[in-house]
């Protein structure tokens, strides 16, 4: 069975749609899912006079993106001023932000940052100041404001070592060849209607 393939084929670029189920281990705080699902906000009280340490939490994507810009955005009192952004394949090894000191405060409009494509699984956001910084409080989100980040990037198409010949799969575990055509094992073939137009090549003779 002869296939071509590509080893990094990509989705379409869009935006991710961020959400509570990409939370990655405890963050501080309370209402982080409700942020991220544009339901409410996420509030810490108690963070101590800013400068603060570890007011963080990470996310994890669901596969591997590129990401190529960052938008944000909150409305509440106490919001957070200054914000970095890490991206990593690794979680806990991250390297330098991808983006500093970006600022959600006081807009229910997205505020949009471009950055060099940057490929990862991980995110680690590091909330540095706020609207009330010096009491140790701050707010992100609010109420009709929607969902305050997310990222703008292609899932990343990897080969699998351990499928048959020349298949990828993605990071829903759907299986493809390189014309979007699933080859089951009672060898038939069926075309898949999510894969990408002149992404991928395939032996018309497998």
């Amino acid at each position: 069975m002869a296939y071509a393939y590509d080893s990094e084929p990509m989705s379409s670029p869009g935006w991710v749609g961020l959400n509570s189920s990409d939370i990655y281990g405890s963050p501080p705080g309370t209402g982080l899912g409700t942020m991220l699902d544009g339901t409410g906000s996420f509030a810490v009280v108690g963070a101590g006079a800013s400068p603060w340490s570890n007011q963080e939490f990470f996310l994890y994507l669901g596969g591997r993106v590129e990401v190529s810009s960052i938008r944000y955005r909150s409305d509440i009192i106490g919001n957070v001023t200054k914000f970095d952004v890490f991206i990593s394949d690794t979680y806990g090894s991250w390297g330098s932000a991808v983006a500093t000191d970006l600022n959600p405060s006081a807009t229910s409009s997205y505020r949009e940052t471009s950055i060099t494509p940057t490929i990862g699984r991980y995110v680690r956001v590091l909330i540095k100041d706020s609207d009330f910084g010096s009491l140790g409080v701050y707010t992100w989100g609010g109420v009709g404001v929607g969902n305050g980040l997310d990222l703008y990037g292609s899932f990343i198409y990897t080969y699998d070592s351990e499928a048959s010949s020349g298949f990828i799969y993605n990071q829903a575990s759907l299986t493809y060849n390189q014309a979007g055509i699933i080859y089951n094992q009672n060898d038939t073939y069926s075309r898949d209607t999510g894969a990408s137009a002149g992404t991928y090549s395939y032996d018309s003779e497998p």
